[in-house]
């Protein structure tokens, strides 16, 4: 045939050696398939696990955003409570979003990120430090400390009012009501209009005390506890506003790391999302490989079988034909393919044996 002149090194190859070949290509060749089938399979499963690695990331990510929330109510109880068990909450919560944000910060190793891993860090940090600071604070404006000065003046407050009423006085006791007034208005309020009113009041306290016609002594005694009372009120509003300048300070950290975890979160979510394209876009192209690949395998090896069968079925049929005419008594018909060393060589010389024979045969009769 046309492949078996062009072929010349392939005509002598035995049948078996062509069919085993065949078999070894095919097998070859769903085995490349199965291979490649793998790797694409390796690689999905790698997008996977990243895409489930990111999306764990976004879950930790917004579980640190609970505890910081937590670690916002605790504070803010402390605040309105003044008690020591939500002033260890605290502590304990904020010891829980640090491990939490290490833990997120292993988990989102990106350098397209790190900045805001600092930023939340850092103003944890100093949340924590402040929130010490505002403990501290606290035990000198809290009633609940004997010592502090909010009880200090309190307590100063109601010796100079029985000395007050001892003098009989309605301008005194006037002058340290409204002194009084002051001192609630800023308890309530803050502001340092109240702090001017309470300094004006105890001057004026001490004035009308004079005019009431306290002696000199008792005079110099109120005006020394008055003093007393104003000292322990002036470090109160200084502790107060310090007090409250924390407070404020907290709500600016509190609101970075809002801002910062917002973008953590957003990081997290756009490579989730970036890996489920990726695994959506390797899937549809897998797809597509795989069929192609298939396909034209199917093809090559029908092409080659077809080849193959063909270049068996041509020779076999030719020696066939001859075999027919040497059987009806052409014996001068040539056995073709003799010179081939394969099955078809064999067949061809058996036929040429077959013809000699029936020449000589013929010759003799």
């Amino acid at each position: 045939s046309k492949w078996q002149f062009k072929l010349p090194s392939v005509r002598s190859t035995k049948i078996s050696t062509r069919i085993v070949f065949s078999t070894a290509l095919s097998a070859i060749t769903i085995g490349l398939i199965g291979l490649m089938f793998y790797v694409s399979e390796q690689q999905k499963a790698s997008t996977i696990l990243e895409e489930r690695h990111f999306t764990q990331a976004q879950n930790t990510a917004q579980i640190f955003g609970l505890d910081v929330l937590q670690v916002r109510r605790f504070q803010k109880d402390y605040i309105s409570l003044d008690s020591e068990e939500n002033a260890k909450l605290t502590r304990d919560q904020i010891a829980a979003a640090q491990n939490r944000l290490t833990e997120l910060r292993t988990a989102l190793d990106q350098e397209e990120i790190a900045g805001s891993f600092t930023v939340v860090q850092d103003a944890l940090t100093s949340y924590a430090s402040l929130f010490e600071l505002m403990v501290e604070t606290a035990a000198e404006i809290s009633i609940n400390q004997e010592e502090s000065f909010i009880n200090s003046f309190r307590e100063t407050a109601k010796v100079v009012e029985k000395d007050v009423g001892s003098l009989k006085s309605d301008s005194t006791d006037l002058a340290f009501s409204e002194m009084r007034n002051y001192e609630r208005e800023f308890l309530l309020f803050g502001g340092a209009r109240n702090i001017m009113g309470v300094d004006k009041q105890i001057k004026r306290v001490t004035r009308e005390a004079g005019k009431a016609g306290a002696e000199p002594n008792f005079q110099f005694e109120i005006a020394d506890k008055l003093e007393k009372y104003n000292v322990a009120f002036d470090e109160y509003a200084g502790s107060k506003e310090r007090f409250n300048a924390l407070s404020e300070e907290m709500d600016g950290l509190y609101d970075t790391i809002a801002v910062e975890l917002e973008n953590i979160i957003m990081f997290a979510m756009g490579k989730g999302q970036e890996a489920r394209t990726t695994l959506a876009t390797m899937t549809e192209q897998t797809k597509i490989f795989m069929f192609s690949t298939i396909g034209i395998a199917f093809v090559a090896i029908s092409i080659l079988g077809f080849i193959i069968g063909r270049s068996i079925t041509t020779p076999v049929n030719r020696i066939t034909g001859v075999m027919g005419k040497i059987a009806k008594g052409e014996y001068d018909a040539e056995v073709p393919f003799t010179q081939r060393r394969n099955e078809l060589g064999e067949m061809a010389g058996a036929v040429e044996v077959f013809r000699n024979n029936g020449l000589r045969v013929n010759e003799m009769t």
